[in-house]
């Protein structure tokens, strides 16, 4: 009996420092800890040693500022340098491979009905496709443009994303050429700001020029803000000097004297700063000197910096000469609706809108259509007729609208963007399908019980 127990003994003692050293042996090599550490994501990628040598670099500039970076690989095939931290779109792109796709779709085939009739290059190498990307963040609005021929200027401030885009350019060889990237925060003038990131968002950054705004925290780095417990608080990344958006654009077409004298369409998202870069570009806006803009897709915030509302921006841009549209740049937005839309915004906050030259506005005769989604449909001649007074209260409120065909084959008035609900039924047809099902299966039992009782 005793010799069995101590065999037992043994038995065990042996099986526990097998188990002890294979672990110690694992934990040891780097090269088999890293897999079990932490799985890539749906569209996520390791760096290739041929891109590590090409891009030292770039990383090296990555590295120096303690960001944890990966690569996600686009649908469209391009790659992109990311964050790995907390970052809504870095984590879109990692999951989806997308980003705002259908408002860029939507914003280049506006872009390209305002092509003029003939050139404006008389021979190569001139292009007469540039376009202005102002707060790039991390460039997929500057890399879909350069994968349609396009030639760009992305103006972006942020030090982290600026970097980010660098290595990005570098990963894409094809589409390299056709980028040109300015590091600038753009306002009206030059003023001392502070950059300011939120941790639950740290690609997007906000400039505070005025003492008032917020109470200055400690300065952190991207490494420094994962230990800080307060996930929605406002950390300083560090100090700027703003430049006028007039100034960087003549900057860039002095370095490409074969850009023609004129950008083909605008995208501005710099976190309701963009009433400040405006003010800072008369001479785009008036065309004279620096370029010609005719078409301009633009983030709206209701707290905007440099004014109290947005109708102070939506002013600016009607005496520069141009007109509010919404997000597809097809529904013309008066004047007198501007309160009203001032005041959806109170609600919703953030808003995208189009802003259009009146001289050029005839060649958008009608909304660029984008392709229907599987359950999504237009309204009939006949619908429109018979539901006019529907549609009018619809319109009377601003709201974009489409009509989506739900699975079970009825047709839902729904918002075009920017509403989850209505996302979900014009691409599947269906929201909370199974919930609804069950639920309307417990009333039949209900009522039938209370018909037998």
């Amino acid at each position: 009996m005793h010799a069995k127990k101590i065999i037992a003994l043994l038995v065990s003692a042996v099986v526990c420092y097998v188990l002890v050293t294979n672990t110690t042996k694992i934990r040891k090599n780097p090269r088999v800890t890293r897999p079990l550490r932490r799985s890539l994501r749906k569209q996520e990628r390791s760096l290739t040693e041929a891109e590590q040598e090409r891009c030292s670099a770039e990383i090296a500039a990555l590295e120096s500022l303690n960001l944890d970076f990966t690569i996600a690989k686009m649908l469209s095939g391009t790659s992109l340098a990311v964050m790995r931290g907390s970052d809504i779109v870095s984590s879109m792109l990692l999951s989806s491979g997308l980003w705002e796709q259908q408002e860029t779709a939507k914003a280049f085939k506006a872009y390209d009905l305002m092509q003029q009739k003939e050139s404006t290059c008389a021979q190569p190498p001139c292009v007469d496709k540039v376009f202005l990307d102002v707060g790039a963040n991390l460039g997929t609005w500057t890399f879909y443009a350069a994968q349609h021929g396009y030639h760009t200027v992305s103006v972006e401030g942020s030090p982290p994303n600026f970097a980010l885009l660098q290595l990005s350019k570098c990963l894409n060889p094809d589409l390299a050429p056709r980028i040109n990237l300015i590091n600038a925060f753009v306002s009206e003038g030059h003023e001392h700001c502070l950059i300011m990131c939120d941790l639950s968002n740290q690609g997007d950054v906000m400039l505070n020029c005025q003492d008032h705004e917020w109470t200055e925290p400690e300065m952190v780095t991207h490494r420094e803000m994962l230990r800080v417990k307060e996930r929605r608080m406002n950390v300083l990344l560090t100090r700027t000097m703003t430049r006028r958006l007039d100034d960087v654009i003549a900057e860039a077409l002095a370095a490409h004297p074969n850009f023609p004298n004129v950008f083909r369409g605008m995208k501005i998202d710099i976190e309701s700063s963009e009433l400040m870069a405006m003010r800072g570009s008369p001479k785009l806006l008036a065309g004279q000197g620096a370029a010609e803009l005719p078409i301009i897709f633009s983030e709206v915030w209701y707290q905007i910096r440099g004014g109290p509302h947005p109708d102070a921006y939506f002013k600016m841009m009607r005496e520069a000469g141009y007109e509010l549209r919404d997000h597809t740049c097809g529904t013309v937005w008066p004047a007198e609706k501007d309160t009203k839309i001032v005041t959806r915004l109170s609600s919703s906050n953030i808003e995208n809108v189009c802003f259009v030259k009146k001289a050029v506005s005839a060649r958008l005769a009608g909304p660029p259509l984008p392709p229907l989604r599987a359950h999504e449909r237009r309204i009939t001649d006949e619908e429109r007729q018979r539901c006019s007074a529907e549609i009018a209260a619809l319109d009377e409120l601003s709201i974009s609208f489409t009509v989506a065909k739900a699975a079970m084959g009825a047709s839902i008035a729904v918002m075009a963007s920017n509403d989850i609900v209505s996302q979900f039924l014009v691409t599947s047809g269906k929201w909370e399908q199974s919930e609804t099902v069950k639920a309307f299966q417990e009333y039949d039992v209900v009522m039938q019980q209370k018909a037998k009782g």
